[in-house]
């Protein structure tokens, strides 16, 4: 019979907390994703079930969390510890790291494809994106390999009274890290220069900018968990690895969180709609060469343009000197803070006049709307 440890230590006790607190949340925003696109009638694509995906393999990485503590006797000295249950933490931390490398290519590519919604009609963006999933599938596939093949023959990793050999581990452990943590760069860096090309205000594009960098936690978090890769001592393998194995479950699930986030603006808005709502604006043309926002104190309606993921709403804009792409991609950028309407009449003509308030050289837009439902 196996023996068994309870979670009276801090540092067993703790991380398992921990680990099972975050992917309850992570559960929680993947089902509030699933349910804003209901509200928005958008069927789930690609990116949202990418998710599912790597929510699926968190489950199974919080259960490689609870074997190592309760079977392993993780976070306690390895003098105290069973030498088959040093035996059992050496054998469990290997699939933990492969499947590290596949879930964060799976979140990964998930956010890129998120990225294809909204910035997907520009040829060089597109080029970016799948230079950029080649390179962190690139990375996901050396973790597995590295996994499997640092050590030979493979028991070797477990056993090391048979004859074998093996590489830096702690150093593979720390490339591995640093590698990751290049690649969450350049995915959150993807729509930076395209956002900065917009014609909004510094103010918006920060605005839009703090939105897509929001995975610059889980940045943080690799780094932390790099810092405690470094710090694993294979002598006294079952209290150092605890922090490691940790953080190696905490970075998927912060990750599934901030993927989620920028998609929960239809339910925030309802659950705090002064913060999030954005009611008494609407969206009209002050420049021909700008999209924007204009408050209407006469007007209490709000005319959300093109959803990011479903083009439900469908604008026309009688202008000559207007900049269509530019009006577009604000138009889906928008609605990252401006929930659409839960119902909109089918087949609804809408004709609405802006006029330029204020300096010299006004002009007045004509602006029709045709709102369809598929």
């Amino acid at each position: 019979m196996a023996v068994t440890y309870p979670l009276d230590v801090p540092l067993a006790r703790n991380p398992v907390i921990a680990v099972t607190v975050l992917g309850i949340i992570a559960t929680i925003t993947t089902g509030l994703r699933f349910y804003a696109l209901r509200l928005r009638q958008v069927k789930p694509g690609a990116s949202d079930f990418l998710i599912i995906a790597a929510l699926a393999i968190v489950y199974i990485d919080i259960a490689i969390e609870y074997i190592l503590t309760i079977l392993g006797g993780a976070g306690r000295n390895v003098k105290e510890i069973d030498p088959a249950s040093v035996v059992i933490t050496l054998k469990t931390i290997l699939p933990l790291e492969a499947l590290y490398g596949i879930v964060l290519g799976l979140i990964k590519t998930s956010i890129m494809l998120f990225y294809m919604r909204i910035f997907g009609l520009k040829a060089s963006f597109r080029a970016c994106v799948w230079i950029t999933m080649t390179i962190v599938w690139m990375w996901a596939v050396s973790v597995i390999l590295e996994t499997f093949l640092l050590c030979r023959p493979l028991a070797y990793n477990w056993d090391i009274s048979i004859p074998g050999t093996c590489g830096n581990r702690n150093a593979t452990y720390v490339v591995a890290g640093v590698l990751n943590l290049i690649t969450d760069l350049m995915v959150m860096g993807l729509p930076l220069p395209f956002i900065w090309k917009l014609q909004l205000n510094v103010a918006k594009k920060m605005a839009l900018c703090s939105v897509f960098c929001i995975g610059l936690l889980v940045s943080i978090i690799s780094i932390v968990r790099l810092k405690s890769l470094m710090e694993i001592d294979f002598t006294n393998i079952t209290r150092s690895v605890q922090m490691g194995v940790m953080w190696t479950v905490i970075e998927p699930e912060l990750a599934i969180i901030c993927a989620n986030m920028p998609l929960l603006k239809a339910i925030l808005s309802r659950m705090l709609p002064g913060l999030f709502s954005s009611a008494g604006t609407k969206y009209g043309v002050s420049d021909p060469q700008n999209f924007e926002r204009l408050q209407d104190p006469q007007s209490s309606g709000v005319y959300p343009m093109n959803r990011f993921d479903h083009e439900v709403v469908r604008t026309h804009i009688s202008s000559t000197n207007s900049n269509e792409s530019q009006r577009n991609l604000a138009g889906k950028l928008g609605d990252v803070f401006t929930p659409s309407k839960s119902s909109v009449e089918e087949a609804r003509p809408l004709e609405r006049r802006f006029d330029k308030h204020g300096g010299s050289g006004g002009i007045s837009v004509t602006q029709n709307f045709v709102i369809q439902h598929r």
